[in-house]
């Protein structure tokens, strides 16, 4: 473990870390510039004729250098300089002015500085004396556990120590275009000697009075404001404040921004490649030969097209919204060993005699058309609604010896539908914000025709019998549950052994109606309200006519403030869902959550940061009512020596994931940790993997930098 800290300092003193700040002192201003590796530092500005000599910093034991500089109330600019020669702005200033980049202040009438981003200021375009215009940021984190309980093993073991480092590259090339390229460094998942590399996200940006083109990989980039939230809007499982994502991560290509006239458009295209950002890597399948699980890997974001446009414009006092979305997916197969070709493509050669090709690729294609609008009734009272029509079909469209190239039979396009359905979506609601309270009321209906007896339904995910993270549920409910809905399945595609795709039961005919309210008040210091989504659905099968229903409630009352003058923050909430659906469950199940999450300062530089959850099941088994609770607590001493540098040693299951994330993670480690279980033991059910989190005991101990 010590070995983890020292990393960390050396990595601090590699990137030569800035840091730095204004405060008002008993004689002046005081200025501070945290850089343990220079030799020496001074201060310059207009206030003393930018001299490098005229004001040097000492430097403290953390490697803080400072000075104190007497100002009269005035507007002043200034640098540090560095080991003489190197002039640099302030990096925690944000107020960036002049011609040179350099750092302002205001100094007011009690002598107080204030740093305010002046409008028209430029945004801090270097941290480095390397290049002027380029940005280095990024961060470092290496973490160290201990475990016990886990599978039933009692003894405490190390796992493996895992680092990885962040490093984005920010240039600026004049005013209009801008870029940032983010390389991952990290212990990968092998060899403990392992090292991996690879170039982890990157953007590059132009903007114009009129549009605005941006070139990206794997950033979270999109996100549409329609009511129905056609792009963006990820809300991760196990949050239960609402962790929305954008639109991007795993993905690659091109937007496209346009400001014609009284119109605002946004169009844009993207690539998915193969890349699952937060799904484990494996997953079981059930196998009909065996009647067992086997374990293969997961590569279901291969080969899916996005293509989506957002045009907004204002006429007579309100604001319409048009958004197409379309997403279409394909996969080759070969029916060269296991695969035997379904009815469809049977037919398909009778029909066209076309008995050269021995791979088709399975396509998905679903869209959606919607036109929204807003009405802003006054400051505090706003109304909206959207309709769309959704339109999804499946088949073959591409078989590899049709189309003549010279002499060769090659690629070519053919269609051949093996199902399809349309249905409709809307959503109706009002918006009131009177500042101190307010209350968003809203209402949808999703209402979806199916598939005839005969369709199938083509997918490369499973259903959540096996893969409780699959998207599948949505589209059919608990009949997914038997195993006999598959119909068929292929493997071998892409050239890779262990992807499948399946053949399911038609779609059945469904409707969801979702009512939601929020209300909220912020009063006497807190943030309190409650949130209420009541969601009834209704299916037919299509093969025996019978009807199933399920309503789902769920109740969030929650508040948040601080205690002891500020030193202790507070987020409470108590997540009440009822008729709960789940493969690995005998029975609909009730849930009570409650959760509370914050920090306490102990003094300037420790505090605590804790997470508690206890969670109450009832469901019904065998004819039998049962209930069983469970209490997952997380604890963290945080040391932080400096700003932005922070050592934590935790106790309990971290609710916080940090892979694939922004340097604060997110909250879905208990959400990862209970479907990585079920992965790994297929035939346990939910209820076993929340008794295994529960005693599973944790120490951890990790450190981050910053820069």
């Amino acid at each position: 473990m010590k070995a983890g800290l020292v990393s960390s300092a050396l990595i601090l003193l590699i990137f030569g870390v800035c840091l730095g700040g204004v405060g008002k002192a008993p004689d002046g201003i005081e200025f501070t510039y945290y850089d343990p590796g220079a030799f020496s530092v001074s201060l310059a500005g207009n206030f003393n004729n930018w001299d490098a000599n005229a004001a040097p910093m000492v430097k403290d034991e953390e490697g803080t250098w400072r000075v104190v500089v007497k100002l009269e109330p005035g507007d002043y600019e200034y640098k540090f300089v560095v080991n003489g020669a190197t002039w640099m702005a302030d990096p925690d200033n944000p107020n960036v002015v002049g011609d040179y980049g350099n750092s302002g202040i205001t100094v007011n009438a009690d002598g107080e500085p204030v740093i305010e981003k002046a409008k028209g200021a430029l945004e801090i375009i270097s941290n480095t004396p390397v290049n002027s215009r380029v940005l280095i940021t990024g961060w470092y984190r290496g973490t160290f556990a201990g475990r016990k309980n886990v599978l039933g093993d009692v003894r405490w073991r190390l796992t493996r120590q895992r680092h990885e480092m962040y490093v984005s590259i920010n240039p600026t090339v004049g005013g209009s275009v801008k870029g940032s390229g983010t390389l991952r460094i990290d212990s990968g998942v092998g060899d403990i000697r392992e090292i991996r590399a690879d170039f982890y996200s990157g953007w590059l940006d132009f903007e114009s009075d009129m549009f605005g083109v941006t070139g990206y990989y794997n950033e979270e980039l999109v996100v549409y404001d329609n009511p129905l939230q056609s792009v963006g809007h990820i809300n991760l499982k196990g949050t239960w404040w609402r962790d929305d994502i954008e639109y991007g991560r795993g993905t690659q290509g091109v937007i496209l921004d346009l400001a014609l006239g009284p119109t605002d458009s946004r169009i844009f295209y993207a690539n998915t490649y193969e890349k699952d950002i937060y799904n484990n890597l494996v997953r079981w399948v059930y196998n009909p030969s065996t009647s067992d699980y086997d374990a293969i890997f997961r590569y279901d974001n291969t080969g899916t097209d996005l293509l989506g446009l957002r045009t907004k414009f204002g006429l007579a006092g309100v604001d319409f919204g048009l958004t197409l979305t379309s997403e279409r997916s394909g996969w080759w197969v070969g029916f060269e060993e296991e695969n035997e070709p379904d009815p469809y493509l049977e037919e398909y050669r009778e029909r066209t005699g076309d008995d050269q090709s021995t791979w088709f690729e399975a396509a998905t294609s679903r869209w959606d058309l919607g036109v929204d609008a807003e009405y802003q009734h006054s400051d505090w009272l706003k109304v909206f609604g959207e309709f769309a029509g959704d339109s999804y079909t499946n088949g073959w469209d591409a078989a590899n010896r049709v189309r003549k190239q010279g002499d060769r039979l090659v690629d070519g396009a053919i269609d051949v539908e093996a199902g399809g359905e349309d249905g409709y979506r809307f959503k109706v609601g009002l918006d009131a914000d009177r500042g101190t309270f307010g209350v968003k009321v809203a209402y949808g209906v999703a209402d979806f025709g199916g598939m005839k007896a005969g369709d199938l339904y083509i997918s490369a995910e499973q259903i959540p019998f096996e893969d409780i993270d699959t998207r599948l549920w949505q589209y059919y409910g608990p009949p997914l549950l038997e195993e006999s809905t598959y119909v068929r399945t292929y493997v071998k595609v892409n050239g890779i052994d262990q992807f499948y795709i399946y053949q399911l039961a038609p779609l059945p005919q469904r409707r969801a109606d979702h009512a939601e309210v929020d209300l909220w008040a912020d009063k006497w210091g807190l943030d309190f309200g409650v949130e209420f989504d009541l969601l009834d659905s209704r299916w037919t099968a299509p093969a025996t006519g019978v009807t199933s229903s399920n309503t789902w409630v769920k109740v969030v009352p929650h508040v948040r403030g601080d205690l002891f003058g500020g030193r202790m923050d507070y987020d409470l909430a108590y997540v009440s869902t009822y008729n709960n659906l789940h493969g690995r469950m005998p029975s609909r199940f009730d849930v009570g959550e409650l959760l509370v999450k914050g920090n306490v300062d102990l003094t300037k530089n420790w505090g605590i940061y804790y997470n508690l959850r206890w969670a109450d099941y009832d469901w019904a088994e065998a004819g039998e009512a049962l209930s069983e609770s469970f209490i997952n607590p997380h604890l963290a001493f945080v040391w932080s020596p400096v700003p932005k540098v922070e050592i934590r040693f935790g106790w309990g299951v971290n609710p916080l994931f940090y892979r694939d994330t922004p340097v604060e993670g997110r909250e879905i480690g208990r959400e990862r940790w209970r479907t990585s279980y079920m992965w790994i033991n297929p035939h346990d059910s939910l209820i076993t993997a929340e008794r295994e989190m529960e005693n599973l005991k944790m120490l951890s101990l990790m450190g981050v930098i910053a820069f």
